[in-house]
């Protein structure tokens, strides 16, 4: 599981626990890598890749999904 962060924030190759506040997400709770730098993720937020579903459409829980807040907690700082 990826995520893309920003490197100012969380170091790349960071482990990350993501736990998100609404309810309804609680399948993608979990523990994530930082292996990304996303070109609009700025300041204490977070790109979650959700998959391509082995498919060339994008998926409509990706679209569905949009911005929510979440809890993240370093547990390795490859800093």
């Amino acid at each position: 599981m990826i995520v893309a962060v920003d490197p100012k924030v969380i170091p790349l190759g960071s482990t990350i626990l993501v736990t998100f506040k609404k309810n309804e997400y609680k399948q993608y709770n979990g523990i994530y890598s930082a292996q990304d730098i996303g070109g609009e993720v700025k300041g204490k937020h977070i790109d979650i890749f959700l998959g391509d579903f082995h498919s060339t459409k994008e998926h409509y829980t990706v679209s569905d999904f949009g911005a929510t807040q979440v809890k993240v907690v370093i547990l390795n700082n490859r800093k």
